[in-house]
């Protein structure tokens, strides 16, 4: 079971590393029903409120992350979730070009890259931090070959193409 005190140390942790420490960031250990609630997502690990108007953050981080079956530790968890804060311009600029495109086919493609491909670059960072600092931290499969397989070359694979077919 995590507990807040774990989460606290991690998040200052990361605020240092990350150069954040201009930033208000909260954390708080909560229940995986109410970390679905928050995200409307069934399986997360974590997740973060970002305010850069008030250089703000609220990180929630799953009472069972150091649990998962995945096997991703606790650190890689409070990691990601960190750097999503150093991501969310790119997430603003992708949101805001979706508000000013008409084609409903660009506007999918952009929200797809967005919601899968930034998580691709949001765990290869955690990657490049945790192996630059030498923190000991078991990198799962499935994110090991999202680093290295054709999706961080652009390419779609097959389930992904009939998605974006299936949406037109």
């Amino acid at each position: 079971m995590v507990t807040t005190e774990q989460v606290r140390v991690l998040v200052k942790k990361y605020q240092k590393l990350l150069h954040l420490q201009d930033w208000i960031i909260t954390s708080e250990v909560i229940d995986g029903f109410f970390l679905q609630l928050l995200t409307g997502n069934r399986g997360v690990l974590g997740a973060v409120l970002v305010y850069p108007e008030t250089q703000t953050a609220d990180v929630y981080i799953w009472n069972q992350a150091d649990t998962n079956i995945e096997g991703i530790t606790l650190e890689f968890v409070v990691a990601h979730e960190m750097i999503h804060i150093l991501l969310k311009p790119l997430d603003d600029i992708l949101n805001n070009i979706c508000k000013r495109i008409d084609d409903k086919a660009v506007v999918y493609w952009i929200q797809q890259f967005n919601q899968k491909e930034v998580e691709i670059l949001d765990n290869l960072l955690v990657r490049i931090i945790l192996e630059a600092y030498k923190i000991p931290v078991r990198i799962p499969d499935e994110i090991r070959c999202q680093l290295i397989n054709k999706k961080i070359m652009g390419v779609k694979d097959g389930k992904e193409k009939k998605e974006m077919q299936n949406h037109y």
